[in-house]
């Protein structure tokens, strides 16, 4: 059970994780520049 328990979790994460990604992706060049990233790193 604690297998399926820390998989579900590293899911969760991972799934967290995308949709932040989703959303720096959708920020134009000035205001990921304004947040201190560049394209690269969203």
């Amino acid at each position: 059970m604690r297998i399926i328990e820390k998989l579900s979790n590293q899911i969760t994460i991972w799934r967290e994780i995308s949709a932040q990604r989703r959303k720096l992706g959708e920020l134009s060049d000035y205001h990921l520049k304004d947040i201190g990233l560049s394209r690269v790193d969203a």
